[in-house]
């Protein structure tokens, strides 16, 4: 970049308590030309700290410095601890009364020999330590300090209404948003002419997470996040091939080419995998075999033949729990049975993230988490209803409370209720010998659309169910009410605990809308 050192007329003396950690854990001292305190950084002077010999930097690294103080602190990195040149920059302007954590990103393979930093409009500023950690690309507040890397900007102090960061990576990360009150906050794309187009809006509660991939956005250089309930975070995390996603978000991403399917990490229960397919045909390839293994009346416990099950309805959507799945790829590996390719890859992706463990001896056992999906063929209003309905499976997986909620819940309707709830699970294919599976079903169809679009849910259902089933036209019309009255008020006891414990709503398991 040609930017030059200024000179230092003392020698470099070693500083005590003040050393590079490098990411194995080891320390390397540090020299500084100074008569006074090496730790402080006076404005107006260039402050050139040299490290006992140069490091190198591998893929991913920040230069990390501690420092404690206000305005603006220009920092140039060089490779040798005397050259006079600089191969990066960095511009940081401090909250004043605030410790901070200063990421500047270290291109891969860099040499670091020394860095020169210079302070303005400061009574001057102490660095505490430095190292070589992992990349941060964002915004993030705590206790008592903050973190930001020397791509993103913030406005406002302790906790910004606005942070812009700027993005050299659209891999597969999340942005991900952390408000500090109960609010909205609006998520654009800066273009080249420096205008901003927003393109969601978020709500969600103080303290929440929520992650919007960065496949959501054009490609872009700047993400703007806006809040008047101020910002706690804003920060780029990494996907590790599911990237963490809030389901709305999922539902605006484009299928990539030549995919099976786009894969991501509920941003609410990160350990449940989602699978957006190209299309039913692809998602029956991976899921179907599953389902009537899971679900289906006559098939429940069994494994399925091509022949058996190829001219019969699987699901749109899917939910299976880890006990499922461990149980159903068991029983493969110990009949020996034969699966298609698609089924052996969804094997290997369940293992490596944790949803199945594979054993020493190869054998197989539930491990954390859960899978749903939902299809690209589906219309966008059913993909809607779908991940809704599909969300609550994972969260009854995973949530102790919530499943003995549902399980009293189907515990109190009266016989009438029961019974229509029975043969509407009859009509959609369940097998209802498993009480469990209906609990869960009655918790999924109650939570899938809002409260107040219940009644009406369950109102157009009973015309359908009378046509599939002409002779029981009369119980089904006599046990309606029953059925309808309990769907209402039960839906919103769930509601109620969903947005006490988790932030969400019936109807509405992601907490974004797409402007």
């Amino acid at each position: 970049m040609g930017l030059l050192f200024l000179l230092v007329a003392c020698s470099p003396e070693y500083v005590d308590g003040l050393s590079v950690g490098l990411p194995d854990g080891s320390r390397l001292p540090v020299s500084r030309s100074t008569s006074g305190d090496a730790t402080l950084v006076l404005p107006g002077e260039s402050a050139r700290f040299i490290l006992q010999k140069p490091v190198s930097t591998g893929m991913n690294q920040d230069l990390v410095l501690n420092v404690s103080g206000s305005g603006r602190l220009d920092v140039w990195l060089s490779d040798k601890a005397r050259a006079r040149t600089a191969f990066q920059h960095a511009s940081f302007i401090l909250e004043a009364g605030r410790a901070a954590e200063l990421h500047i990103p270290m291109p891969e393979g860099s040499i670091l020999g020394a860095l020169e930093l210079q302070l303005a409009d400061s009574d001057g500023l102490k660095l505490t330590s430095m190292a070589i950690g992992d990349r941060v690309s964002g915004y993030i507040t705590r206790d008592s300090d903050y973190i930001i890397d020397s791509g993103t900007s913030v406005s406002g102090t302790v906790f910004p209404d606005q942070i812009q960061l700027e993005i050299d990576s659209w891999s597969d990360a999340s942005l991900l948003i952390r408000l500090h009150s109960d609010g909205d906050a609006r998520i654009g794309v800066k273009d080249s002419r420096g205008l901003t187009q927003f393109r969601f809006l978020l709500n969600a509660r103080s303290g929440a997470d929520v992650a919007i991939p960065l496949a959501a956005f054009d490609r872009g250089s700047t993400l703007i996040v806006e809040s008047k309930a101020l910002l706690a975070a804003a920060f780029i995390v990494p996907g590790y091939g599911a990237p963490l996603a809030d389901l709305l978000a999922i539902l605006a991403i484009p299928m990539p080419d030549g995919k099976d399917y786009a894969l991501y990490r509920w941003d609410v229960l990160p350990d449940t995998l989602v699978f957006d397919f190209v299309d039913y045909a692809t998602q029956d390839a991976y899921l179907k075999r599953l389902a009537f293994f899971a679900e289906k009346p006559g098939f429940r416990g069994r494994l399925a033949t091509d022949a058996e099950i190829e001219r019969l309805h699987g699901w749109n959507a899917h939910d299976y729990s880890t006990t499922t799945l461990a149980a159903f790829f068991s029983l493969v590996g110990k009949q020996g049975f034969r699966l298609n390719d698609k089924e052996l890859r969804l094997l290997e992706t369940l293992v490596s993230y944790g949803v199945l463990i594979r054993e020493s001896e190869g054998s197989l056992k539930a491990g954390r988490g859960a899978i749903i999906s939902v299809s690209q063929e589906s219309t966008p209003a059913l993909r809607r209803v779908f991940i809704d309905h599909e969300s609550s499976h994972a969260l009854y997986f995973q949530d102790a409370e919530y499943r003995r909620l549902a399980s009293r819940l189907w515990s109190a309707l009266v016989p009438e209720a029961r019974r229509f709830w029975q043969q509407h699970f009859v009509w959609r294919r369940y097998d209802i010998r498993d009480e469990d599976l209906c609990v869960n079903e009655l918790q999924a169809y109650l939570v899938q659309q809002g409260v107040y679009s219940t009644q009406a849910y369950y109102e157009a259902l009973v015309p359908r169910l009378t046509e599939a089933y002409p002779d029981l036209q009369a119980v089904i019309e006599a046990d309606a009410p029953f059925a309808i009255e309990a769907a209402f008020s039960d839906a919103r006891v769930l509601d109620r605990y969903l947005k006490e414990h988790w932030g969400l709503s019936a109807g509405r398991m992601g907490r974004i809308q797409r402007l």
